[in-house]
């Protein structure tokens, strides 16, 4: 203990004396070198006596000769503390950009990063902070290989100090790898070093990476309520209301080329499969009151007043009882065939009249076309405008639906008791009996009057029956024309218990633009493609999303129509069928707007027959032929579906959007309306710059893992971040201690020729144990060349 006692440096004054040396001396080198000997023999027997135990020391340090360092020695506090939080805002921040990278508009809070337009700070940010942390990392790194260096192959006595140096601080792997390039040494060690240069340089690159995966999307904004103005005000009392615009209901649209395809809503139920009959299903549509175009395509939802129709078409075979020309009946009549018809299958949810119905139908011709006659398909659509004849009922419809019984009542007058003057359907629960109505019924047929205009043999017998199609054949001639007989779900216009006015809601899934028609070469027409598919009257089955329909939520529009038929008036059981025509169910003064669009359309539809054709005239003064664009639709609908209700129902809805589009500007009557839109907002739309800056991370924190393995197997002696250690280390030999001595105002140029004069430029040191010198520098092997 009194030994110890007496080694105590606290208070101590050292007896070792150093000679004096004036400014103006300069000692040679043996001098120099007996001075540091003699200083060194004095010192280190004291030392070693002591081995830096002090009795009146708190703590006992180890000496690095006779204990192992642990980790928490090997680092300083610095560094310690920085790579903790290097690494924790490493694996932060590469989280943030994974679940940026990867979520969607499902997600809520990475939804209102998007809305707040916070992406691109986020992404910045996120970059700053990735080089920051690595540059970090790479720093201590750097002291590690520096360390692997000094401690394992060595280096040129002229680089020593400087990279001893790295071993406390350093600007990066750049400058390890300039110094350590320039001579032969391991080639794991320079591997790791040009992976960490590169990677380092890399993440200078991570914002500009990150930032080419973003781009402008669009996706939903909150919900916001607005008025919509959905409909024109009712006629109660033509005395005291205004009228209507005259023309609302004598516009033919079938002629007509819309402009716009708005998208509109849209539930369906699948029929059930039924030989000869050719159904559609329920399919309920639903038009918006929305008339910008912009405005509609960022719709995600819409919840509100809305003009909502059963589509629903069916046709079956159509049997004749009769068919002839009747061009000799009247002057009126050219190009015109008629004769009586009846359904050969009956059809479910109708109410038709499968005895007999009298139909007249013009003919298109192309004897006067201004282009020559070609295989263009020539269609015909004949309204049936015989009332007996009935059509499907409209699941839209509250004072009907396919549980009553249906029938046909005639109305007679007092004039004439026995002669019935029209009559009309009415439906009856077993205790009352009231008017309803019905859809339309149609011959579809692609006969011309080149056929009929010939003295032939016109038997109805030559027919055969393909799916919904009846096919009559002309033996002289061996022609065959097609038809079928084809109903839907559309209500007469005076059936104003008919509500059109419903609530709905809408939505749908992505952002999709309205289809537009394209232009055909060598005079085809319009290219339709787009258009049809909206109408789902193309080739495949496109998903409602692909299609860029909205998701019309039928089953509670259905609901709403089944509690509407609890609220309509009932009838006084008193009145008979007659009476009840002027007492309509749904009371005028309960309809929130006028039911103008279903006479709007079919008045005109009714008066005339009309012709889908693009070379072709009509003959008949009650015919029409239909724009070139309601043609092509119709025509490719039938051609590549083979579908006669399909290719109706595209044309029906066309003609009914277009209808309603058209007066929209004008309506009269609001209410409030909820909806989502898209709105353009900046976020990631692809991961090309993502993976890259994944791929530089993982390059990153692999060389890091790789390198900390080897510096705390294969190192012993090195302190990081530890200045005194770094410097003392790589100074105590006879060659170190002349250069420092010497190389006070000398180049790295001079400092290398000295060594080379005295045939240590080629010499290689590494920091090693000796026993008489402790941790210093060690010659490890002449170096094949000078680097």
């Amino acid at each position: 203990m009194e030994q110890n006692a007496g080694c105590s440096l606290k208070g101590r004054k050292s007896s070792i004396e150093y000679p004096d040396i004036s400014p103006s001396e300069t000692p040679t080198g043996d001098r120099f070198r007996l001075q540091l000997l003699e200083n060194e023999s004095a010192t280190t027997s004291h030392y070693k006596q002591c081995d830096f135990d002090s009795a009146d020391s708190k703590t006992r340090v180890p000496s690095v000769f006779s204990e192992p360092l642990s980790i928490r020695d090997r680092f300083s506090t610095y560094l310690i503390s920085a790579t903790i939080v290097s690494t924790a805002f490493l694996l932060a921040t590469t989280a943030f950009l994974a679940y940026l990278w990867n979520s969607d508009d499902s997600n809520k809070i990475w939804h209102r990063i998007v809305l707040a337009n916070l992406v691109t700070r986020s992404v910045t940010l996120s970059a700053v902070i990735l080089r920051i942390t690595v540059s970090v990392q790479a720093g201590l790194v750097t002291s590690m290989l520096a360390s692997l260096i000094l401690e394992g192959a060595g280096i040129c006595l002229l680089d020593v100090l400087e990279i001893s140096f790295m071993r406390f601080a350093n600007n990066g792997p750049h400058m390890l790898l300039w110094v350590y390039a320039k001579q032969v040494g391991s080639a794991a060690s320079f591997s790791l070093l040009a992976a960490l240069a590169l990677s380092t340089f890399a993440t200078q690159f991570t914002s500009t990476l990150l930032l080419s995966d973003i781009a402008s999307i669009s996706t939903p904004n909150s919900s916001s309520g607005s008025g919509v103005r959905y409909g024109f005000a009712p006629i109660i009392d033509p005395d005291e209301s205004p009228p209507k615009y005259a023309s609302i209901g004598w516009t033919d649209y079938g002629t007509k080329i819309p402009q716009e395809f708005p998208s509109f809503g849209e539930y369906s139920a699948p029929a059930e499969r039924k030989d000869g009959v050719d159904d559609t299903g329920t399919v309920i549509r639903s038009l918006m009151p929305i008339t910008d175009k912009d405005s509609r395509q960022n719709l995600v939802s819409y919840e509100g007043p809305a003009f909502a129709f059963d589509a629903r078409v069916a046709c079956t075979q159509p049997h004749f009882l009769s068919l002839e020309n009747c061009d000799e009946q009247s002057s009126d009549s050219d190009g015109t065939i008629c004769g009586e018809v009846a359904p050969r299958n009956p059809i479910d949810n109708a109410a038709i009249n499968m005895n007999r119905t009298y139909f007249s139908c013009g003919l298109p011709s192309s004897w006067f076309s201004d282009f020559e006659p070609t295989s263009s398909p020539q269609w015909t659509l004949c309204p049936l405008w015989d009332w007996t004849t009935g059509g499907l009922l409209s699941a839209l419809d509250p004072a009907n639906n396919a549980s009553l019984q249906h029938s046909w009542y005639p109305l007679y007058s007092e004039e004439y008791p026995d002669e019935p003057f029209g009559g009309t359907w009415g439906a009856s629960d077993g205790k009352k009996s009231w008017v309803v109505g019905t859809g339309n019924a149609y011959l579809v047929l692609n006969t011309t009057t080149t056929y009929f205009s010939m003295e032939m043999n016109r038997s109805i017998n030559a027919t055969t029956y393909v799916g919904p199609w009846t096919k009559i054949e002309y033996p002289e001639t061996s022609e065959i024309f097609s038809t079928s007989l084809c109903y839907d779900a559309l209500p007469p216009d005076y059936t104003i218990h008919q509500v059109q006015d419903f609530n709905v809601t809408l939505s749908k899934g992505a952002y999709r633009r309205e289809p537009v028609v394209g232009v055909k070469a060598k005079n085809e027409g319009f290219d339709t493609t787009e258009v049809r598919k909206q109408l789902a009257a193309g080739l495949g089955n496109a998903t409602l999303e692909e299609r860029g329909v909205f998701q019309l939520s039928g089953e509670d529009l259905l609901k709403a129509v089944a509690e509407k038929h609890f609220e309509l008036s009932p009838l006084d059981p008193s009145y008979g069928i007659n009476d009840a025509l002027s007492f309509p169910v749904y009371q005028q003064s309960e309809i929130p707007t006028l039911p103008w669009v279903f006479g709007a359309v079919t008045t005109a539809w009714h008066t005339f027959t009309l012709h889908f054709c693009l070379y072709c005239e009509p003959i008949a003064n009650e015919a029409r032929t239909a724009s070139t664009l309601h043609s092509s639709i119709f025509n490719e609908a039938l051609q590549d579906t083979g579908s006669p209700a399909i290719a109706l129902q595209a044309h029906l809805t066309t003609v009914l959007r277009q209808a309603y589009y058209t007066w929209l500007p004008l309506f009269d009557t609001s209410a409030n309306a909820t909806t989502v839109s898209y709105v353009e907002r900046l976020a990631p739309v692809s991961r090309r710059g993502f993976l890259a800056v994944m791929g530089i991370l993982a390059t990153h924190v692999l060389v890091c893992g790789i390198t900390t393995y080897l510096f705390l197997k294969k190192t012993k002696y090195s302190l990081l971040g530890n200045i005194w250690a770094s410097f003392a280390q790589v100074t105590q030999t006879e060659q170190a201690q002349v250069l420092l001595k010497d190389g006070a105002m000398r180049t790295n140029k001079e400092v290398l020729r000295v060594l080379r004069r005295e045939g240590n430029g080629k010499m290689r040191y590494r920091v090693a144990f000796d026993r008489e010198e402790g941790v210093t520098l060690a010659p490890v092997a002449r170096l094949e060349s000078e680097g």
